[in-house]
C-alpha cells in the first residue's frame, strides 16, 4: 500500500481555511479545476471539502453558500 507522500508527489496541494465561505472555496476549486481541497485552521490540517461534500452537505440540505462557513460543513 502506498503512503499519502508518495501518492502526493509531484501534485500541486490546494488548501482553503476553515473560515471561509463554501462559494468562496468552491469558486477556487471551479477556478482551479480541482474536486477536493484541503482545509486548514491555524495552518493545521482539519479536514478536507469535496465536490461530493458541496452536494450532499450544502446543495441538498439547503444551506446559503455565501452564508456558510466551511467549518460548519
Amino acid at each position: 500500500m502506498k503512503r499519502l507522500a508518495e501518492i502526493i508527489e509531484g501534485q500541486t496541494i490546494f488548501h482553503a481555511s476553515a473560515s471561509d465561505s463554501v462559494r468562496d472555496v468552491a469558486k477556487m476549486m471551479s477556478d482551479r479545476n480541482v474536486g477536493a481541497v484541503a482545509i486548514l485552521d491555524s495552518g493545521r490540517l482539519v479536514g478536507i471539502f469535496s465536490e461530493r461534500d458541496l452536494m450532499k452537505r450544502v446543495v441538498a440540505e439547503g444551506l446559503n453558500p455565501e452564508k456558510t462557513k466551511i467549518a460548519n460543513v
